[in-house]
């Protein structure tokens, strides 16, 4: 099966990210912990936005 979806940047960091694994371990595990925490501030981040959308939204229609 080919898949044609596939990039060559894709490949690109798939090969940078296997090469770091093997030369250089510790950083590697630093950048995963860190793209887990971007990811968990990002979902923050939308439930804060959803919040203040919310709260927004039910003034308005309050003073309405």
């Amino acid at each position: 099966m080919i898949n044609f979806l596939v990039t060559s940047e894709g490949l690109e960091e798939d090969l940078l990210t296997k090469t770091v694994i093997v030369l250089r371990p510790e950083d590697e595990e630093l950048r995963s912990n860190l793209i887990e925490k971007i990811a968990k501030n990002d979902e923050i981040l939308s439930d804060i936005e959803s919040k203040i959308l919310d709260q927004l939204l039910d003034t308005q229609t309050k003073e309405d």
